[in-house]
């Protein structure tokens, strides 16, 4: 059992009728971001387990939002469809990921107009899945998208080693995305390195606009720690 592991079981034995519970005061939304495969479910995950913070994305709900017009989020899924259609993918992949990033786009949009003005913390968002695409935004665009947004980085220290993971998940029958299937070892490590490209300038951008930023490798077992320290010291919240 490694350091984490010890803490979160003793948290849990000295804490079992009281949660650790987070409250963010402003409408922050904070995204993990990383190369598809890299663990960040795992990290996200784990840092539940030390923290419970309210206000899930999943709860938010709000029946306005059909009547709004957001071009930037039209732009980001435009061009990414103009992207799939350029790859080799076959016609149900393409239609699987479309599927994918147009609800994506949905809970964003969601999210940016949502009633409350409490904010949340989501496994992943736009800012994973439309990497590339934000970038291609205006300066205005982009900072209409970010300006609320907090972005953890887990970033591999090795590209091979994110290969290595989406192996052993496809072994055990673990849950693998759609585009990596039928893939070779060298055109993961591609796809990995791209991505890492594309998450290393967004990240650049993003300290551009002084938005909240945390870097972690995918090999420190104390990020789970780190993450939840670094909400606290950047972030207005409520513990409660």
């Amino acid at each position: 059992m490694n350091m984490l592991d010890r803490i979160v079981k003793r948290l849990f034995k000295n804490n079992q009728h009281k949660e650790y519970q987070f409250r963010f005061n402003n409408n922050f939304l904070v995204e993990f971001i990383g190369p598809a495969g890299i663990g960040k479910t795992t990290l996200y995950n784990k840092v539940h387990a030390i923290a419970n913070f309210l206000h899930h994305s999943n709860e938010v709900i709000n029946n306005n939002v059909y009547s709004l017009n957001t071009p930037q989020h039209s732009l980001l899924l435009q061009n990414k469809l103009q992207f799939l259609f350029k790859t080799a993918y076959n016609t149900y992949t393409v239609a699987e990921l479309i599927n994918y990033f147009t609800s994506v786009i949905l809970k964003d949009i969601t999210l940016q107009f949502k009633p409350t003005q409490q904010g949340v913390i989501l496994e992943e968002g736009i800012c994973h899945n439309f990497s590339r695409e934000l970038q291609e935004l205006s300066i205005n665009d982009l900072n209409k998208i970010l300006h609320n947004r907090v972005l953890i980085y887990l970033r591999p220290t090795q590209p091979y080693t994110v290969v290595e993971r989406i192996r052993k998940r496809q072994k055990q029958g673990g849950h693998t995305v759609s585009h990596h299937h039928g893939k070779t070892d060298d055109e993961l490590l591609k796809i990995t390195e791209n991505a890492i490209v594309n998450y290393d300038s967004l990240i650049q951008l993003a300290k551009q606009f002084n938005l909240p930023t945390l870097i972690v490798n995918d090999n420190d077992n104390n990020a789970p720690l780190t993450i939840v320290q670094f909400l606290q010291d950047n972030l207005i919240v409520t513990q409660q």
